[in-house]
């Protein structure tokens, strides 16, 4: 898309995404304008006399009166994913990050490594975000539960101007003069930070959105069935990541499900994971207090014959080195693979990689801790699907966890019951404490309630955030770790 001073008006615009897009769009030539319901809502007057696009978010309805108002006058309107894909068109080169889980945090460190590139992703990196929660406690006069000053840390970045942003081309620099330090503070605003030719994005696969995006280079996490509300069945679900392989340059997956493994053959795959058989794996893995390290392998008969960077990083045993998190969990260990392995494949170095990966510290409401209650700690992570649940859990192993599940969607928690009520059995938990459905964009469904999951499977049932922040308080232990999971606002508990 010739986006070149084009006149666009963004509806729905104050989602991670939405914002993002509007401010790419703005920086290369756009003339840009937005409006959302918690931005002062809808109205036919904010299409203005100039407008030659509108571009929508999913949640946005059909009747809206800004879609009509366009629609009256003749004026071109597309979808969010649709406007994604058409914008990639106008970049060198576009990394997409598919699957159903991980997507979000291994965009956001593949922004980290790849610091030039220009980067959409669904969240905000954790630094900033406690940056703002420190910010806020000031201003109220608050105490801060924040761990160990890592919000008052300035962090030394590369401030460049609009102009420069727009005209830069060129691939990300390895000129060694770089801070230790993550360098995230140029992402002045969730999910977007402004750079070179290069697009890192998300690809999500709701409503088949992903398929906007062609010619890139696919990154596959993993494929678990989800979304019951566009997908029929685990095939079709499963197809959509086939034809997004088949319309892609190359393909980077985790090869530990073999279906993935063998998504494209017509296509250069690059396979990554813990099983042998992948071009690179993860071995060596440590977990301990909060952080995670593994070191990198590779098959020197498969991916090294496509590696660009023969300098002197490999050993004789193929090891490229070590990889260090300050974030847990083991799924994180398959994110960070994921970026490690993408990067290399763009050029750039292992060290540069390794060094940027440790100053990664996380993305907001996946694995954050948010305070105290009492003497608990209390953690929150975006997990909304089983198999989320079942890696939350395992970063808590061997510690007593009390967990609040707030389900995400009717169509999802009817779809997988079972496997919710699997997940959520878990022994090592000392109590589950289960919410009412966040129905996001749907209407409720008789029988599919929180209080119906809850007494199916002999979980507590909480019908407000209130009542489950008392139960909580009272009848935790000070030993306990307080879990709140769910893609929805389960964060209330706490934040109250």
């Amino acid at each position: 898309m010739d986006i070149h001073k084009k006149v666009m008006h963004f509806v729905g615009c104050n989602g991670a995404s939405m914002r993002g897009l509007m401010r790419i769009a703005e920086v290369r030539g756009a003339k840009v304008s937005g409006s959302d319901l918690a931005l002062g809502g809808h109205s036919s007057e904010n299409v203005g006399e100039d407008v030659e696009l509108v571009v929508f978010s999913g949640a946005i309805v059909e009747d809206n009166v800004e879609l009509a108002e366009a629609k009256r006058r003749g004026i071109e309107c597309i979808e969010r994913g649709g406007f994604l894909g058409q914008l990639c068109q106008g970049f060198e080169r576009v990394i997409a990050v598919a699957g159903t889980h991980g997507k979000t945090t291994t965009a956001a460190m593949l922004g980290c490594v790849m610091r030039e590139a220009t980067l959409h992703f669904g969240g905000q990196y954790k630094e900033i975000r406690e940056k703002k929660e420190e910010r806020r406690k000031r201003a109220h006069g608050e105490s801060s539960s924040l761990r160990g000053g890592e919000a008052d840390e300035a962090i030394p970045c590369e401030v460049r101007s609009a102009h420069e942003i727009a005209s830069s081309a060129s691939p990300p620099r390895n000129d060694g003069n770089e801070d230790e330090s993550s360098c995230i503070e140029d992402i002045k605003i969730d999910g977007v930070r402004l750079g070179d030719d290069t697009l890192i994005t998300e690809a999500c696969e709701f409503r088949r959105s992903m398929l906007h995006i062609k010619e890139a280079v696919t990154v596959i996490t993993n494929v678990d069935f989800d979304h019951p509300d566009c997908y029929k069945d685990d095939a079709e679900y499963f197809g959509a990541f086939e034809e997004l392989a088949t319309q892609s340059k190359a393909v980077i997956v985790c090869g530990d499900d073999v279906r993935i493994r063998n998504i494209a053959k017509d296509k250069v795959v690059v396979s990554f994971g813990f099983d042998e058989g992948n071009d690179y794996r993860a071995v060596n893995l440590s977990e301990n207090e909060g952080e995670v390290s593994f070191d990198v392998v590779f098959n020197d008969h498969s991916a090294a014959m496509r590696h660009p960077s023969k300098d002197g990083n490999f050993s004789k045993d193929n090891i490229l080195g070590t990889i260090k998190l300050n974030i847990m969990g083991r799924h994180n260990a398959l994110n960070a693979l994921c970026a490690v392995v993408t990067a290399l494949n763009f050029g750039v170095k292992f060290g540069d990689i390794a060094k940027r990966l440790e100053g990664f510290l996380g993305v907001g409401r996946r694995m954050e801790r948010l305070g105290k209650l009492g003497e608990r700690d209390v953690w929150l992570d975006y997990a909304h699907h089983p198999k989320e649940i079942a890696c939350a859990l395992e970063a808590f192993k061997g510690q007593k966890v009390a967990v609040v599940f707030q389900p995400h969607t009717y169509s999802r928690l009817r779809s997988l019951w079972d496997e919710f009520g699997s997940a959520l059995s878990n022994k090592s938990l000392t109590r589950v404490v289960v919410l009412p459905v966040y129905a996001a964009r749907e209407k409720a469904v008789e029988g599919v309630g929180g209080q119906e999951f809850a007494e199916k499977f002999g979980f507590c049932y909480a019908e407000s955030f209130g009542v489950a922040r008392e139960y909580l308080d009272k009848e935790c232990g000070g030993d306990e770790v307080i879990l709140l999971l769910g893609a929805g606002d389960v964060d209330k508990v706490y934040l109250g």
